[in-house]
């Protein structure tokens, strides 16, 4: 008796961890045309989003640590410390991570570190002063690194060397940055938008979110498409603003905060808000074109593949929704709300799970983030 006791507890907690693996604990994902190909314990926040380069996953947002991860496994390669240094979003660029971070309680601050992408060794680090914006990430185009820190900076630093080029002062932590046409683009928690000119640092033009001043912060990451600036606020807009001039192209009104980040695809504007809606603008005229509410406050960025928009929700669930229509196609249901950045490479969905717990506080919403425990790879079935 004692015998087939133990057996039928096995079966019983071996059935417990494949529905765990599952990713939810109810039949929910059964159906969806995607599979759980590994998940990976981060240990810390899941605001940051993941790098995939070729077939390694690079992840911030851990106390001490950057992690290379096998795409394929799910297995680390190798990680690189720092006491204190919450790493936040990497950037890779000829075989090279770049990535900055956030003191907590750390030895140094405000370093932009170059990591070697295959052995995960130190080539160099550039000192700023202060703790890089954990609202952004390094941006590296031609050979030129851009990233701000919290003590108003925004720098250009030499890929190769890690020498300071120039630096330009933003009041207030700037956002991560958007490089197009020899423009540098970027936000600030103090209501505006700047154009600086790459090569020399020198400002092009500003324009100021003048709807809700006492909050107008800008600390999403600018699209840019054809000429056109796309940015959202906290004063509850979605900006459209000439690039080339900085003047206001149209204006779209959201129902809340827009914190997650833009992305312009064939003429239509997709943005997620805390309002819980993904949206669908008509990157020309402004004009509506769909929403799809979730079941949470969006801070995850949207990616387009093929004609699918990929979403993640505070409501724990990562959806897939028609790009023509809005119409939900599948949704997969995880442990934790999703509020990374959706990426999706060959066929393989990454993005990482955490938490936002918010306070009302100038009639808007502050955030703290928490404790986020995977990044997951979803395979898309064929």
């Amino acid at each position: 008796m004692k015998k087939f006791l133990t057996i039928a507890i096995i079966i019983s907690l071996a059935s417990l961890a494949a529905t765990l693996l599952s990713g939810c604990g109810t039949d929910e994902n059964k159906n969806v045309p995607v599979t759980l190909k590994w998940r990976y314990k981060t240990g810390f926040w899941g605001y940051y989003s993941p790098t995939v380069v070729d077939g390694v996953v690079y992840l911030g947002g851990q106390v001490g640590y950057l992690k290379a991860i096998d795409n394929d496994t799910g297995k680390l390669i190798w990680k690189y410390y720092e006491r204190g240094i919450i790493f936040i979003n990497s950037t890779v660029a000829n075989g090279v991570v770049y990535v900055g971070g956030i003191c907590n309680g750390c030895d140094v601050d405000g370093r932009l570190y170059a990591i070697d992408a295959a052995t995960g060794k130190l080539k160099w680090y550039f000192e700023t002063g202060s703790s890089i914006s954990g609202f952004g990430s390094p941006v590296v185009v031609d050979g030129v690194v851009y990233v701000g820190n919290t003590n108003e900076m925004l720098y250009a630093v030499d890929a190769e060397s890690g020498e300071l080029k120039w630096s330009y002062r933003i009041e207030i932590a700037p956002t991560r940055p958007a490089v197009a046409d020899g423009v540098v683009y970027i936000g600030r928690r103090s209501n505006n938008l700047y154009a600086i000119v790459a090569d020399s640092g020198e400002l092009k033009w500003k324009y100021p979110m003048v709807n809700y001043p006492t909050l107008s912060w800008v600390i999403s990451t600018p699209a840019v498409a054809d000429g056109v600036v796309y940015v959202g606020s906290w004063d509850h807009h979605l900006y459209a603003i000439n690039a080339d001039t900085g003047e206001l192209k149209w204006r779209f009104e959201t129902g809340v905060v827009n914190f997650a980040s833009p992305i312009v695809v064939d003429g239509g504007v997709y943005v997620g808000c805390t309002d819980k809606y993904l949206y669908s603008i008509d990157a020309d005229t402004g004009e509506l074109k769909w929403r799809f509410e979730t079941e949470g406050a969006i801070f995850s960025p949207p990616t387009v593949v093929d004609d699918v928009v990929y979403v993640g929700s505070y409501d724990n669930y990562l959806y897939a929704i028609s790009i023509s229509n809005g119409f939900i196609r599948w949704r997969y249901k995880v442990k934790e709300p999703i509020v990374s950045s959706i990426v999706v490479v060959d066929d393989v969905i990454y993005f990482v799970t955490g938490r936002v717990f918010f306070t009302k506080r100038l009639n808007d919403f502050t955030r703290r983030l928490h404790r986020g425990p995977y990044i997951y790879a979803l395979e898309i079935k064929k």
